[in-house]
């Protein structure tokens, strides 16, 4: 789905932090990268497997929650 399509995609990036989330995306992919390896690195090491996201936004600030387990 995009963000056209979608009311709940579209209000996430209607939000300055999306846009500094994407500018910084955008001009810094080798560290994005970098920190995605790693991240993904440590779960392996740690034997996670399963996610638990939430998310949560306002016009000013945004919390996300995750969960994972082996």
């Amino acid at each position: 789905a995009t963000a056209e399509d979608d009311p709940f995609l579209e209000s996430l990036m209607d939000t300055s932090l999306y846009s500094m989330g994407a500018y910084f995306c955008d001009q810094h992919p080798d560290l994005v990268e970098e920190v995605i390896g790693q991240a993904e690195a440590k779960a392996n090491a740690l034997g996670l497997s399963t996610w638990s996201v939430s998310i949560s936004h306002s016009q000013s600030h945004s919390v996300a929650f995750v969960v994972a387990i082996g």
